[in-house]
């Protein structure tokens, strides 16, 4: 806090609660930060004034429009009369009525879009990362490889690893993977087929995400223009993280928010909104050899047996209420039907219903 600016202690959720909202732990630690810090004293008071102007008044107004505002109220605030240190300010009324500080009626419009998204919590979206920007930030030797064929192409990298590049995708990789990470960079889409090597894991950077993996299989698609990124994962476990802007010339730091994802989970990346959805991909497969599969023959099964059943085939989490479903039985035979036309059927059967969430089925029934 000691380097931050007016503009940078309104945002903060503590500071906030402190001067809007009174809390009691909130209160004391800034009580005390500002008593060690009396130098800060006039940045925490125009960064008060700023929430007091705010709090009640403000419209939605456009990201760029926001951006010009706060750049502009960020010098403005340098012009507003000296404030006394002596003691703490108390706002009492809107200070823009005060004759001390007559101000003019577009700066009261740039708090007006300043208070917007000072309540917005901070969440502006991040500037997307784009493949040449993650690539030019990396300070080590990459190889580039270009499809630039109309039919999918095998890549088959130093460690064994291999990517099955689409036409039109891009990649760039260290060539022997001299260091403690395997680093891929990729626009487009590719199936990768990781060689297990827990002292060394392989990342995948795509626009604001990074996929981590020791050694499995998945998909990864990611949007040139950098609006979407997709993980499938088809076999293992992958890490997804979001990767920040401000550190793209660090490509391993800025990594926050951890995302796991399991065989036939997806994630999927939407940076208009800067939110990550996980579920289900579309046609889940058995995660069981051939020889093994499951007959997926019931006769008077109890539906826990049959929800276990296809919960091991397919490595998904089958989620019900044991308890309200305990008399329901199935008798049904099926055979290479896709997973969800399995549960239509199952469910149908039984009156019941399920749903997919956050990459789970679960199952809704009030009883048989």
């Amino acid at each position: 806090y000691k380097n931050f600016r007016p503009g940078e202690f309104a945002p903060e959720p503590s500071f906030r609660s402190w001067k809007l909202n009174g809390t009691e732990e909130d209160s004391r630690f800034w009580t005390e930060w500002v008593a060690e810090n009396p130098a800060k004293q006039r940045d925490i008071e125009k960064a008060a004034l700023l929430l007091e102007a705010v709090a009640d008044a403000f419209d939605q107004i456009s990201e760029d429009e926001i951006r010009r505002e706060v750049q502009r109220l960020s010098g403005q605030l340098d012009e507003l009369p000296h404030l006394t240190t002596e003691e703490p300010v108390v706002v009492a009324t809107p200070w823009w009525r005060r004759p001390a500080y007559p101000m003019a009626a577009a700066m009261l419009l740039g708090l007006i879009g300043l208070g917007w998204w000072l309540l917005r919590g901070y969440q502006s979206v991040p500037a997307p990362l784009s493949y040449e920007t993650l690539v030019q930030a990396t300070t080590i030797p990459l190889t580039e490889f270009v499809n630039t064929t109309t039919a999918a192409h095998r890549l088959t990298l130093a460690d064994g690893s291999a990517i099955t590049l689409q036409p039109g995708s891009k990649v760039s990789y260290q060539a022997d993977f001299m260091g403690e990470s395997r680093e891929v960079y990729l626009s487009g889409e590719g199936f990768f087929e990781v060689v297990r090597n827990p002292q060394k894991p392989f990342l995948v950077y795509t626009n604001q995400l990074v996929t981590k993996v020791l050694g499995t299989s998945f998909t990864v698609q990611a949007n040139p223009s950098g609006d979407q990124v997709q993980v499938l994962v088809k076999t293992g476990l992958v890490a997804v993280y979001a990767n920040s802007p401000q550190d793209a010339s660090r490509t391993k730091a800025g990594l926050s928010g951890e995302v796991v994802l399991r065989p036939n989970q997806k994630l999927v990346y939407l940076a208009a909104e800067n939110q990550f959805s996980k579920g289900l991909v579309e046609d889940p497969q058995l995660m069981v050899a051939p020889e093994a599969k499951p007959s997926f023959a019931f006769k008077g099964t109890p539906i826990r047996d049959v929800f276990e059943e296809l919960s091991r085939a397919y490595g998904i989490e089958i989620v019900f209420d044991e308890e309200t479903m305990r008399n329901c039985y199935l008798t049904a035979s099926f055979a290479d039907e896709p997973l969800f036309e399995k549960l239509d059927l199952i469910t149908r059967t039984l009156g019941a219903s399920y749903q997919q969430t956050d990459g789970q089925i679960v199952i809704t029934s009030s009883g048989c």
